[in-house]
């Protein structure tokens, strides 16, 4: 019995990304089907890992619509939550947490492959336990982002520009600068580090 492939975003990590490309916006719904028709696969089982508002109001309503939304089109939401440092500002806790037991699930249950969206390297002792029982973990990075943990032991690199711009082709983004719609980077390059790495 064919057994969907994986694929997790770490919102956060992703969009941090994406946000030094001149993207503002993206469809997730976009992304994952131009993950899909680019691995070729029948099937795919979406997670969307993230962090929900821990105050009330506007925000925390906002983010709870968003969810529901991902999780009326069929994706897995794998909620973490935020604390308040001393200056105020939010702070993601326990998503790279809820990533790598999710990575470790689906090598339990059977997974051949798994995609995991995301640069972090605490990623890695998952990934390498995934890769023990035998699945194969492809990574989604930017050229344009030091990722040089989990790339070293990632079974493929792909090009989250190369997914960025299927999704750009549909129409689906929104760009920081609306007067140059297309992604740059003014960030250095990562990929001669990459060299030797199997990337599409």
């Amino acid at each position: 019995m064919y057994k969907a492939v994986p694929i997790i975003i770490d919102e956060m990590n992703i969009v941090h990304q994406y946000k030094k490309l001149n993207l503002h916006h993206i469809s997730w719904t976009s992304f994952y089907s131009a993950l899909r028709h680019m691995i070729n696969v029948p099937a795919i089982a979406p997670y969307f890992a993230c962090a929900k508002a821990s105050e009330n109001g506007e925000l925390q309503d906002g983010r709870s619509r968003f969810f529901e939304a991902l999780r009326m089109r069929g994706v897995t939401v794998l909620e973490g939550f935020t604390v308040q440092d001393s200056n105020r500002r939010r702070l993601e806790k326990g998503v790279d947490v809820l990533v790598a037991l999710q990575i470790y699930k689906e090598a339990l249950t059977g997974a051949k492959d798994i995609i995991v969206c995301s640069a972090d390297s605490n990623l890695v002792p998952a990934i390498l336990e995934a890769q023990a029982l035998g699945v194969r973990v492809h990574v989604v990075v930017s050229e344009f982002f030091p990722a040089y943990g989990i790339t070293q032991v990632a079974d493929r690199v792909i090009s989250l520009e190369s997914v960025l711009a299927k999704v750009i082709d549909k129409g689906n983004v929104k760009f920081k600068d609306q007067t140059k719609p297309f992604m740059f980077s003014t960030s250095r390059s990562y990929m001669k580090e990459r060299i030797g790495l199997v990337s599409a």
